[in-house]
Parts: structure tokens; C-alpha cells; sequence
């Protein structure tokens, strides 16, 4: 009885749809939004079409016959006879944060949108989205639940099978052409896990994918359908020493692309951080060709929750322009009614999902009458939503409740780069000859973050680069630095650059082509984090060596292979930790070197060989 309710309900919403194709109303939004989307947001260099921008309309504010057939399927349980699991669902809060810092520039060479900014302002804005995973155990005797049969086609590669999978792995080349790693390292570390599993008769499996909702609308109207499924591999006790694989899926929910990484366990968050490309354009305003990090952190155990970062970049902007934060916990009762017993819950997602793409588009042609095509597609009394909205029996009092209304923690704004942007900016005041004195917001055009000490500026690292290193309010250690002609930042964190008491202290020279950067930690350790690319890094506690820190460090180098670090100790005293082909800690109170009451302020070149530093006393 219930089939033939629900199949009667779903002829009488196509009979509307069927009514509505065609119309004037129907035709006026179909052109608002091909202009739009294809015309300003891809610019002349696109090579999407009519068709499929008509295909992009329908999935993300309609439905079809296949999406109620689709629907009528899935009430079916994908889930496996005897399937039983410590927990069965899990909720993602997923943060997105945007900070376009190249905001509508009038580029079109670096696979962004394209508009009428003057490259020195910023676009940011922050949602909060949240959705829900079902779990299933997997391995080479389990067979896979139903709805992985959608990851059989994708891009490179067939996720559907156990067997499919594990050919997806075969090798390193396969690995590499399957999740297109870019940097070899990074496939020879997943390789040298996965080469130890044989057969993978010994291999268990965890499966996390969004389950059908109860709605005409299915899967594709899933609110944040970035995330289709996560996949953990590991063999032995725990998945935080095996491997994740995530499948992306593009902006009406098809499953696309897959990602490849090592899990990093309880001891080490964030220390793998891989690099790959979208290979598809999830949304109008990203490309194909945008670099992607990633990474997934287990604290304790997956089974109890996990957390799975996301960086998107333009081609030629190392800073992220898009960060999704995505942190899975075992879902409530309330949580598990709330997702799988709202029947119209669907029909709100994507109804969000459609006013979250007009709010984050508009900003971008501000100046431009296209924008109030959106009103032609979204909102008004003819316009697409409200005859969707009609169609799907939504009320209109629903439509203006906060749930039908995007969850913006920040709703997009436009923020000009000027100094008085944002207290506890990073700011630059500098001199040419050609143009006089300018200052710039640095924090405005990179990070966002505030800085929690002064800055530490380093130069002749490498021709056209400078960098400043500085402490973040977290305590991470932050390198801002230009490359030839545009200031990036990096959080080193992820590399040991964390816990920072001090501000840091940079020198160059120590050895040829190298950074090294010192600082005192928050338990008074000296430490040490050195390079020579400038992208990888290398850290090191010298507190093992003697050096308890009750000031900051202050390094320099007094020849090639060794440096001087000068730091005050807790009862006054001045202390050295230098490296002349080893490290070691010698007391300087001897040698008058007491009562310090400042940091101690090193200097080399008076003359030849000579090591000069001066401090303020106690008395």
C-alpha cells in the first residue's frame, strides 16, 4: 500500500514538473542560469555546454523521474543481512571556510573566476553543513552493500568491489595513474603499506557512505555531497597504521574522483599531508586543474571518530582558497531520527544548497544586472524555488524558516586590503626608490590569522624569495613568504612548527641553501625546525642538549657549519647551544656572562671570527 502511495505521489509531481518545462517562467530561469554560470563564471574559455549547464540546472533545482524512481529503490536497507557495528551511523559537521584572496581579478590564465575586482581584495566566507554517514565493515569474504555499485565508473578506477579495489593498488603505477599523487614520495609511501598486504586475505575494511533520505529527491539532494564515501584499509589491530581512500562527488552527487593517503594515528595528526588535483569541477567557481592537500587524522580509534581536511588552491596561489574540515562522530538517536525520518529532509538540502550558491556567486559580480538573475532562477513568486516549492508541496512558512535558510557562520563579504583591516594584522611598510613608501596588509592578502608575537623576517634564503616567520595565537609557527611575486603563507605546524612559547628566530647560512628557525617551546625546550627547498621541513628538540629556555632564542652564524644560539637561563645565567659539528650547552656565567634580565642580542662581522652580544642586566 505504502509503494502505491508513494508512486502515485510521484506521478502527480511529475505531472507538475511535466506542466512546468517549457513555460515562460521555466525558460526564463533556464537562461538566467546558463548566463551565469556558463557566461561569467567560466568565462569564453569554457568548455561546458548548453546541455550540460541545462544538466546542472535540473540536478540542483528539480527533480526528474529518475530521481523518484531512484527514491522508490532505495527503500530498500542497503544494509547486509547480520550487518552489526560498534556504531552503524555517524554525523559529519563539516566547516568550510572560503578566503579568495585574489578576489575577481581580471585574469583568466589562472583557473579562476573572472570579474570586475582589482586583485586586492578578499572574499570570505564560513558555513557549517552536516550530514550522515552509515558504516560497514568490509573485507574479501563481505560483500559490499548495494550502493557502491555507483563507484563503478568513475574517473580512474572502480570502487564498487573488494577485488576492484585492491587491483586499484596493484602496483605503484597504478597508484599513481588511479589517484594522481603528485608527488612520487608520497606514492612510494602508500606503496610501501600496501605492498606488504599479498592478497589482502589478512586485510579488514571500513566503509562510511550517505545513506538514501527520505524524500523524492534521493541521493543527489544530499546537503554536502563533496563527500560520497571513505574507505579505511589496514591489517592488524589498528586502521590508524593502514590507508584512507575518499571518493568526491560533484555538485549534484555523483561519485568522481578518488583520493589516497596514510591515516595518521593517535601520536602524529596532520604529519601526512598528501597532494593531488580536483580532476573535476565540483562547483562553478573551481577547476580541474586546482591543487588539492589532504589528510585524515584518527586521535583515538576510527570507530570513535575521525577528522578529514580538505584544501583546494589556484594553479598558481599556494594559500587554500577553499578549507573543509570535516570531523565524523558516532551519531546520537536524535541525530539518526532527525536524518533518516524527515521525509521532506532532502527537498530543504537542496533548496540550501541552491541559496548557498547564490549568495557565494553574487559577491563575485557585485556591479553586474546578471546578478539579479539569480532572483530569476532562486526567489519571487514565479521563479524556479517558488514553483519547485509548489511542486513539492513545501509550505511557504517552511521556506522562511532559519532550516530552508543557508547556516552562513560568515555570509560572504568582500574585505578591502588596507591596514586597518584586521587587528593583529601582519603589516609590511616598504621602500623603492620608483615608488616611495606603501604599506600592505599581508595577513588580509595570505592567512587570516593574527600574529601572537613580532615577526621575524629572513632574506637571501633563495633569489626572489623573503620570508617572515611568526607565532600564530595557537601557538603555530607561520611562515609568510613572497615567491618572486606574491606573499604566501604556510602553517609548519604540520612539520613540528607547533607549541611555540617565543616568537621565532630565523638565520640563513648555517649551511648552503638552508632556513634554520629556533624558538623556545611552551615547556622551555629549545627547538629547531630547518630546511633547504623551503617546502620541506625538519624539526628537532634541543632541550636534550642542556637548553631550558627562560627568554627567547637568538641565533647566528659565525662561519659555515656553525651557529650560535644565545639564550637567557632561568637563574640569569647566559647559555650557549652551538653546533661545531655536534650540538652542545655551555654556561657563560663563568666567563661574566650573568644577571641577564632581557634577552641576550647577538652579533657577528665587528671582526674576523668574532662573536659579540650584549644584554640588559638585573641591576
Amino acid at each position: 500500500m505504502a509503494d502505491e502511495k508513494q508512486t502515485g505521489m510521484a506521478s502527480k509531481i511529475q505531472k507538475v514538473l511535466d506542466e512546468l518545462r517549457g513555460t515562460e517562467e521555466w525558460e526564463k530561469s533556464r537562461q538566467a542560469f546558463r548566463t551565469i554560470i556558463g557566461n561569467l563564471v567560466h568565462g569564453e574559455k569554457s568548455k561546458i555546454t548548453d546541455e550540460e549547464l541545462d544538466r546542472h540546472l535540473l540536478q540542483t533545482l528539480t527533480i526528474t523521474q529518475d530521481d523518484i524512481n531512484r527514491h522508490l529503490d532505495s527503500t530498500r536497507s542497503s544494509v547486509p543481512e547480520g550487518e552489526k557495528a560498534e556504531s552503524r551511523y555517524y554525523v559529519v559537521t563539516a566547516q568550510h571556510n572560503r578566503n579568495d584572496r585574489f578576489f575577481a581579478t581580471l585574469a583568466r590564465d589562472d583557473d579562476r573566476p573572472t570579474g570586475s575586482g582589482n586583485g586586492k581584495q578578499t572574499l570570505k566566507a564560513r558555513f557549517q553543513a552536516k550530514n550522515l554517514y552509515e558504516r560497514f565493515r568490509i573485507n574479501k569474504t563481505i560483500t559490499m552493500p548495494d550502493k557502491t555499485q555507483n563507484l563503478r565508473n568513475l574517473r580512474t578506477g572502480d570502487f564498487s568491489t573488494w577485488k576492484s579495489i585492491r587491483e586499484a593498488m596493484a602496483n605503484k603505477n597504478k597508484i599513481k595513474q588511479t589517484f594522481d599523487l603528485t608527488k612520487p614520495d608520497q606514492v612510494e609511501s602508500v606503496w610501501e603499506v600496501v605492498s606488504k598486504w599479498g592478497d589482502w586475505n589478512s586485510v579488514e575494511g571500513d566503509l562510511f557512505i550517505t545513506p538514501n533520505l527520505k524524500g523524492w529527491l534521493g541521493i543527489s539532494a544530499n546537503f554536502s555531497p563533496a563527500l560520497f564515501a571513505i574507505y579505511f584499509f589496514w591489517r592488524g589491530e589498528s586502521a590508524a597504521k593502514g590507508i584512507f581512500v575518499v571518493i568526491t562527488a560533484d555538485g549534484g552527487g555523483t561519485p568522481k574522483s578518488p583520493f589516497i593517503g596514510l591515516v595518521n594515528g593517535p601520536a602524529d595528526p596532520r604529519k601526512n599531508v598528501f597532494d593531488s588535483k580536483n580532476r573535476f569541477a565540483f562547483s562553478y567557481l573551481s577547476n580541474e586543474k586546482n591543487p588539492v592537500k589532504y589528510w585524515m587524522d584518527v586521535p583515538v580509534d576510527h570507530i570513535q571518530g575521525f577528522t578529514l581536511g580538505i584544501q583546494t588552491f589556484f594553479p598558481s596561489r599556494p594559500t587554500p582558497y577553499i578549507e573543509v574540515i570535516s570531523n565524523f562522530t558516532p551519531a546520537k538517536e536524535d541525530d539518526k531520527d532527525y536524518f533518516l525520518n524527515t521525509w521532506d529532509l532532502p527537498n530543504k538540502f537542496i533548496i540550501m544548497k541552491a541559496f548557498l550558491m547564490r549568495d557565494l556567486i553574487k559577491p563575485y559580480y557585485p556591479n553586474s544586472g546578471y546578478s539579479r538573475l539569480w532572483d530569476d532562477v532562486l526567489i519571487g513568486t514565479e521563479g524556479l524555488l517558488a514553483l519547485l516549492s509548489k511542486a513539492l508541496l513545501i509550505s511557504d512558512d517552511k521556506l522562511n524558516t532559519p532550516e530552508a535558510h543557508p547556516p552562513w557562520d560568515q555570509k560572504p563579504i568582500v574585505v578591502d586590503v588596507t591596514p586597518a583591516t584586521i587587528p593583529g594584522a601582519l603589516m609590511q611598510t616598504s621602500y623603492t626608490s620608483a615608488s616611495g613608501w606603501g604599506t600592505s596588509n599581508l595577513t588580509v592578502e595570505t592567512s587570516g590569522e593574527k600574529l601572537d608575537r613580532a615577526p621575524a623576517p629572513l632574506v637571501k634564503f633563495r633569489e626572489e624569495r623573503f620570508d617572515v616567520f611568526w607565532k600564530a595565537a595557537d601557538g603555530s609557527l607561520m611562515d609568510t613568504w613572497l615567491n618572486g611575486k606574491t606573499w604566501v603563507t604556510t602553517d609548519l605546524s604540520a612539520n613540528g612548527g607547533k607549541n611555540l612559547l617565543s616568537a621565532p628566530a630565523p638565520v640563513v647560512g648555517f649551511k648552503s641553501g638552508r632556513i634554520d628557525v629556533f624558538w623556545a617551546a611552551s615547556d622551555s625546550s629549545l627547538m629547531q625546525i630547518c630546511s633547504t627547498d623551503g617546502s620541506n621541513w625538519t624539526t628537532a628538540n634541543l632541550s636534550e642538549h642542556g637548553a631550558l629556555l627562560a627568554s627567547e632564542p637568538a641565533p647566528v652564524v659565525r662561519e659555515k657549519g656553525e651557529v650560535h644560539v644565545f639564550w637567557k637561563h632561568g637563574d640569569g645565567s647566559l647559555m650557549d647551544t652551538a653546533w661545531t659539528g655536534s650540538w652542545r650547552t655551555t654556561n657563560l656565567s663563568s666567563f661574566g656572562g650573568k644577571n641577564l634580565a632581557s634577552a641576550p642580542a647577538p652579533v657577528v662581522g665587528f671582526k674576523s671570527g668574532r662573536i659579540d652580544v650584549f644584554w640588559t642586566a638585573a641591576d
